[in-house]
C-alpha cells in the first residue's frame, strides 16, 4: 500500500491512498491543471516562472495545498493532494511547519527505494 501523507506541525491532516486511483474526471482535472500551469506559468517566491518544470509545479501545488489547509477547503485539499500523489509517485510525505511569524516551511519526503 502506497500512501501520501500530508502533515502540518507533525499532525497528519490528510492521506491519499494510491491503491485507489482517481477516476477519469479527476485525471482530466489534473491534466487541465498541468495545461493551465504550462499556459499561464506559475509564481513561486514572488517570481513568475513562465515554463515551469514538473518539480516547480509540485512545489507550487504544495504551497497551494498549505493555503487550502489553512482555509479548511476540503475539495482543494483533496485536489492538491491527488495531484501530488499522481504526478510524483515516489512522494511519501509533505511536511508543513507553521512558523511563529505566520510563514510556512515545507519539506517533501520521497521514497528512496
Amino acid at each position: 500500500m502506497s500512501k501520501l501523507s500530508i502533515l502540518l506541525d507533525d499532525q497528519v491532516q490528510f492521506e491519499y491512498d494510491r491503491d485507489f486511483p482517481p477516476d477519469q474526471t479527476q485525471v482530466d482535472f489534473l491534466n487541465n491543471m498541468d495545461k493551465g500551469m504550462d499556459a499561464s506559468g506559475i509564481i513561486i517566491d514572488q517570481e513568475k516562472i513562465q515554463a515551469p518544470t514538473q518539480e516547480q509545479k509540485l512545489e507550487f501545488v504544495a504551497t497551494n495545498l498549505f493555503n487550502a489547509l489553512g482555509a479548511k477547503s476540503g475539495s482543494m485539499i483533496g485536489s492538491m493532494t491527488t495531484y501530488l500523489a499522481i504526478k510524483s509517485p515516489k512522494l511519501k510525505q509533505v511536511l508543513f511547519f507553521q512558523q511563529e511569524d505566520g510563514e510556512m516551511t515545507k519539506k517533501m519526503v520521497y521514497d528512496e527505494t
